[in-house]
């Protein structure tokens, strides 16, 4: 078998940040354009607007145990020089080419987040304007490790710039096989008085599995709860908020089977 060489680089392709590979026979070329590993904030070349922050990704690829992985990081929509470093399993075909990674919130390109566990808000894949749309400097949430008293709470990362109908979203949230109602929480900090309003897929009133009132808190970390829907399955989770949050701090959030923290 010939030996083939691969060149990854950071490209901005159709206005989305991707991470795009090469191959070639020998190490000095000629390359052959091969397609997308990974591109931030799109799941294919044909969706129209990032859900994530754009820029460099600076990544590569390796393996492990047969399973082949490409690591990269994004913008965090903080200041420009912050990144988030981040992972996610590639497919090889059979003829011995990458499929586009899914831009999510795991690593592996099988299983999901499941109920019982406290997700970071840091791990989140959407991060939209109510137009659904994410700019820095704009309404955007973002990523921040420089809100009030974090560090002294021991939270490493939390999402903020929470302005009216914008959205935090993880991919992808498995509800299990079995119709039932589930008790979503979020933990915040620095939290005004308004709802969050929870999705699945998307954020349209007939997608609306939960709606949890949001009071003010402004000294210590403070979990809320809200009862959703019946609703199971595997799907994207959004959290959508509304009122005057945008100094309110997403720290986590679970969802548990009528259990509370």
């Amino acid at each position: 078998m010939e030996p083939l060489y691969l060149c990854y680089y950071a490209v901005n392709k159709n206005n989305g940040h991707a991470l795009c590979y090469s191959t070639a026979p020998a190490p000095l070329g000629p390359f052959t354009y091969q397609g997308v590993l990974v591109s931030l904030g799109r799941d294919n070349e044909n969706q129209v607007h990032s859900t994530a922050y754009g820029g460099n990704t600076h990544g590569g690829i390796f393996t492990v145990n047969g399973r082949w992985f490409v690591n990269y990081h994004r913008q965090t929509g903080d200041f420009f020089p912050a990144r988030q470093s981040c992972m996610a399993e590639l497919t090889m075909t059979a003829n011995g080419r990458f499929l586009q990674a899914p831009f999510s919130t795991q690593v592996e390109r099988t299983g999901e987040l499941m109920p019982g566990a406290k997700i970071p808000a840091y791990s989140a894949c959407v991060l939209t304007d109510r137009r659904g749309r994410t700019k820095k400097h704009t309404q955007s949430p973002y990523f921040t490790m420089r809100g009030p008293n974090l560090a002294a709470e021991g939270i490493q990362q939390a999402v903020t710039g929470l302005s009216g109908g914008c959205s935090v979203g993880f991919k992808y949230f498995n509800f299990g096989t079995v119709e039932k109602i589930w008790q979503a929480g979020v933990l915040l900090k620095n939290a005004k008085k308004g709802r969050i309003d929870i999705f699945i897929d998307t954020g349209t009133w007939e997608n609306k599995i939960c709606i949890i009132p949001v009071r003010e808190n402004r000294m210590i970390p403070l979990w809320i709860f809200g009862a959703t829907v019946p609703v199971f399955g595997i799907h994207t989770l959004l959290f959508c908020f509304y009122g005057q949050g945008k100094t309110t701090n997403f720290i986590s959030f679970i969802v548990a089977k009528g259990e509370r923290i």
